[in-house]
């Protein structure tokens, strides 16, 4: 995300570059930009738009394992485990990046709140299940 001016940032995914050339014209990162803070907020780089907001998600056997030891986000807490499961809490701007890894992560992995998030997961697979019909 380079500051670019005072109102717009643009996101470059240099890994996709495949030429560059010198431009005219010249562009500067604003000094008070904090691109660490700023992607701090999302799962990814994608700035959705949207607020922040609390996702409780279920891990299912050693799922569970894997979130303790690489979790999804800066703001992950285990929030509670019983029996074969443990659930977790992150605090974030969901994107489509996010909902892409919770999806893969199939069956190992369960989003109990909020609701506007399960709606968007139930869309995905729905629409996923009716490739396959």
């Amino acid at each position: 995300g380079l500051g670019i001016g005072e109102e717009k940032k643009v996101t470059c995914a240099l890994d996709r570059m495949q030429r560059t050339w010198i431009a005219s014209e010249k562009s500067q990162i604003d000094p008070a930009f904090d691109a660490v803070a700023y992607f701090d907020e999302f799962y990814g780089i994608y700035n959705s738009g949207r607020d922040i907001m609390k996702i409780v998600i279920r891990a299912f056997g050693d799922e569970r394992y894997y979130l303790r030891a690489l979790p999804v986000h800066d703001s992950q807490r285990e929030i509670g485990s019983g029996g074969d499961d443990t659930d977790f809490m992150i605090e974030l701007r969901p994107n489509k990046e996010l909902i892409s890894y919770l999806l893969s992560r199939k069956n190992r992995l369960k989003v109990l709140s909020p609701d506007c998030i399960i709606d968007e997961i139930k869309e995905a697979i729905g629409g996923m299940s009716a490739l396959y019909s």
